[in-house]
C-alpha cells in the first residue's frame, strides 16, 4: 500500500465517505461493471460428519468486534473505475477545482498506467480508447488534496450527505428562486427577441426544443443538484467572473446588475471572440429568468455551474 493510499485511511470517516461518495455518484451504479461487484461467498460451507466438531454460535451477551473499515470497504470494490473524462465532475462534487491542470495531470498519469486486462476487456490498440482511473488512485489523490482541511463540512464540499444529516449549512448559499427545471421548461416570453413574424415563431420553437434537450441531458441533472447548494467557493468564483462584465461598479451594486446583450458584445469584442448576435440571444434565453431576457447573478451562477466553470 502506497503512502498516499495509507493517508486515505487516516482521514476522518466522513471525509473518506465523501471521497467514495463522489466517485460512486459520478459513475452511477448502473455504469459500474458487473466484474466490479463482489461475489458473495458462503462462510458456512462445512457440513457435519461423523466425529467432526460443530462450531458453536456466540453465546448471548458476548461481544462482537466492529470493523472500523467497514464503511470504506462497502463503498465499492477496489476494481471499480471512473472514466478520465468524468474526473472534473467528480472533483466538483468534492468542491475541488475541476480545471486544475496539475491535479488533472496526476489523474491522467494514473489513467495511462491502468492497463490491466483483468480489470476491463481489451479493446485493441485503439488510440481513441477511453482511459480510466481506479478507485484506489482516486482515493490517493483526493486524500492528498483534502488532508489539510479534514474538518471541513460535507455540505461545504457539495457532496451528498446522509438522509439523517442536516441538509443546511450556516454559510451556504441557497437558490431562492424556482427550480432551474421549472425556469427552463417555461414558455418563451412575449418580449422575446424577434427578427420578423416568420422567424419569431421558428426561433421560439427552436429555443423550446433546445431547452427540452438540455433539461434531459446528464449535465442538466448535475447542474440542478449543484444549484441547490452553491458553495461559498463556487459562489465567489461566479461573483468574480460576473464582475468582469461591470467594470467600475461597486461590490454593493454588483449584485443587482444584469447582463444584457450589449454587455456580451462588449466582452466578446475585448476577448476577440467571434460570437454572432443570435448566439448571444440564445445564451441569454437559455438561462435567463427575466422577461427582458437579461441575465441576473443567479442566472449567471446557473450558467457557470452548468458549463462547469465554477
Amino acid at each position: 500500500m502506497s503512502s498516499s493510499e495509507s493517508l486515505f485511511f487516516t482521514l476522518p470517516k466522513q471525509i473518506r465517505r465523501a471521497i467514495d461518495g463522489a466517485f460512486d455518484a459520478t459513475i452511477k451504479p448502473n455504469q459500474v461493471s458487473k466484474a466490479n461487484r463482489r461475489t458473495p461467498t458462503s462462510t458456512n460451507t462445512a457440513t457435519s460428519s461423523g466425529g467432526g466438531f460443530l462450531v458453536e454460535e456466540p453465546a448471548s451477551g458476548s461481544f462482537l468486534v466492529e470493523d472500523d473499515n467497514e464503511d470504506d470497504s462497502d463503498a465499492g470494490d477496489e476494481l471499480a473505475q471512473i472514466p478520465l473524462e468524468l474526473i472534473p465532475a467528480a472533483l466538483q462534487r468534492l468542491d475541488l477545482p475541476p480545471d486544475d491542470d496539475e491535479v488533472l495531470a496526476v489523474f491522467k498519469n494514473a489513467a495511462s498506467g491502468w492497463t490491466s486486462s483483468s480489470i476491463r476487456p481489451s479493446q485493441g490498440d485503439n488510440p481513441h480508447e477511453e482511459t480510466y482511473v481506479s478507485r484506489s488512485d482516486w482515493r490517493s489523490v483526493c486524500a492528498v488534496l483534502l488532508e489539510n482541511n479534514p474538518e471541513e463540512d460535507d455540505a461545504e464540499r457539495g457532496v451528498p450527505m446522509d438522509e439523517d444529516e442536516d441538509d443546511g449549512a450556516s454559510d451556504e448559499y441557497v437558490e431562492e428562486k424556482s427550480s432551474p427545471v421549472e425556469d427552463l421548461s417555461g414558455e418563451a416570453s412575449s418580449d422575446e427577441y424577434m427578427d420578423g413574424p416568420g422567424k419569431a415563431s421558428s426561433s421560439k420553437r427552436q429555443t423550446r426544443a433546445r431547452k427540452r434537450a438540455w433539461i434531459s441531458s446528464p449535465i442538466a441533472d448535475s447542474s440542478v443538484d449543484n444549484l441547490q447548494k452553491l458553495t461559498s467557493r463556487r459562489r465567489q468564483t461566479c461573483l468574480a467572473t460576473f464582475a468582469l462584465f461591470f467594470e467600475g461598479v461597486s461590490s454593493e451594486e454588483l449584485m443587482i446588475q444584469k447582463i444584457m446583450i450589449k454587455d456580451l458584445q462588449r466582452v466578446t469584442k475585448l476577448l476577440n471572440e467571434k460570437l454572432k448576435a443570435d448566439e448571444m440571444i440564445e445564451m441569454l434565453e437559455m438561462f435567463s429568468t427575466s422577461p427582458d431576457k437579461s441575465m441576473s447573478f443567479d442566472d449567471f451562477c446557473r450558467m457557470m455551474t452548468t458549463a462547469r466553470l465554477a
